[in-house]
């Protein structure tokens, strides 16, 4: 790993589209937790288990735990977009592929720092409705959704990183 060149990586039309929407998102996540936190009762669910059931509460205000917990993600994320060469790539990474494998991994982390806000504005959304329309639960495949979302993007960079015309490289 210490032997991997490091490149700059210009941001293509897509790359900066994907960072825009991933900065709405967020937004959008934060507007949206204030939003419920003015509108929800005092008592919210705050956990549900993989059946959709409540199976905790607490404070109105836990909606903005939720939406810190997804800024850190999002940090972290946009911090490791700038460090491709750190990453961990199924095949080795040589001077001759450097430049498409840390193509697929930065755009990878993009498109997760789009669908980490997304699923977060899912989730509060969800509660809030639970909570204000005293519903027992969320609707049964919600939690496959969110891993679809999740393992999906995950499942499509792999199979690109792993490709066979990069290991030739």
């Amino acid at each position: 790993m210490t032997n991997r060149p490091k490149l700059h990586l210009p941001l293509t039309t897509i790359d900066k589209v994907l960072e825009v929407t991933s900065y709405l998102l967020l937004l959008t996540l934060w507007i949206f937790a204030v939003y419920s936190y003015q509108n929800s009762p005092d008592i919210v669910p705050t956990h549900f288990n993989g059946s959709g059931d409540i199976d905790g509460y607490g404070d109105r205000a836990s909606v903005f735990g939720m939406a810190g917990v997804c800024t850190l993600l999002f940090i972290l994320l946009t911090f490791l977009t700038g460090k491709p060469h750190l990453f961990n790539y199924p095949i080795e990474i040589t001077p001759e592929n450097a430049l498409k494998q840390y193509t697929n991994a930065t755009r990878f982390l993009r498109i997760l720092k789009n669908v980490i806000p997304f699923m977060f504005i899912c989730i509060e959304y969800s509660s809030f409705q639970v909570a204000v329309d005293n519903n027992e639960g969320l609707d049964e495949g919600f939690l496959l959704l969110l891993l679809a979302m999740v393992y999906m993007p995950v499942l499509y960079f792999l199979a690109r990183s792993s490709s066979a015309s990069d290991k030739k490289g």
